[in-house]
């Protein structure tokens, strides 16, 4: 009974320690209202329980950034999101924002800069309720882009005039996590599937994922990319504890 139980502990400690997790501008400058900073600190707070490397991606000093623990594996002091990190686990979570600015930017660099002799390809997660982009309204505050998602479906029943009160209201039309996903990140449909670096299609191939569920492929290349994205942080950290977990 010990040694299954040893050999238990060591496979899922083996396992779990498969991911780095990365912070990109979590600060007051940019998340105003600070409406990711709660998933932030939390996913921080478990990844420093299980011992996994953090990486904190700063704006130079950065007096704004808010989280709440200040001992991170690395600090990269970047002003856009770009870096030359190379990720040595198998998996990456990417947190903070902006979702198709400065965290767009962090994670093309840390698919450019991976080594793909794993057979298993690159595995990157976003819990979506730990990360903040542009919000809809006047003035444009930041928001989780799970409350992101929420808005553009509230928006399929606003009358036009009331879409009228919103920047952007043509983005309402694309309600769907993964469509919202692909129209901030294509610039050239069927080259590259990000606007702020091309990463060809012919060298990469992209599956998307909502809490696991496979929704789209794209490209054809040998290097696999697994971008999956979490409508819940304890989601994400559940099906990484224990794998194979469904919901």
């Amino acid at each position: 009974m010990l040694r299954l139980y040893l050999l238990s502990f060591l496979f899922f400690s083996s396992y779990g320690n498969a991911q780095t997790l990365a912070i990109t501008h979590a600060g007051f400058q940019w998340d105003e209202s600070g409406k990711a900073k709660i998933g932030v600190d939390w996913v921080i707070g478990w990844a420093v329980s299980e011992r996994k490397p953090i990486i904190y991606l700063k704006d130079g000093a950065d007096p704004s950034w808010y989280t709440n623990y200040q001992n991170p594996t690395e600090v990269i002091d970047t002003p856009d999101g770009s870096h030359q990190f190379e990720v040595e686990d198998e998996a990456l979570i990417l947190v903070g924002g902006y979702m198709y600015n400065c965290l767009q930017i962090s994670l093309i660099d840390f698919i450019s800069f991976k080594d793909f002799s794993n057979e298993k390809g690159f595995t990157i997660h976003f819990p979506i309720d730990s990360i903040y982009a542009p919000g809809l309204s006047f003035d444009r505050e930041a928001v989780t882009v799970l409350d992101r998602v929420r808005e553009f479906e509230l928006a399929k029943i606003l009358t036009y005039e009331e879409r009228l009160r919103f920047n952007h209201s043509y983005q309402f039309y694309k309600p769907d996590l993964i469509d919202w996903a692909l129209w901030g990140w294509s610039h050239r449909p069927g080259k590259s599937l990000f606007a702020h670096k091309q990463l060809s299609l012919d060298e990469f191939k992209f599956s998307l994922y909502v809490d696991e569920v496979i929704k789209k492929t794209i490209g054809t290349g040998a290097k696999e990319v697994h971008l999956k994205f979490w409508t819940s942080t304890h989601k994400m950290v559940k099906y990484i504890t224990i794998p194979g977990a469904r919901f």
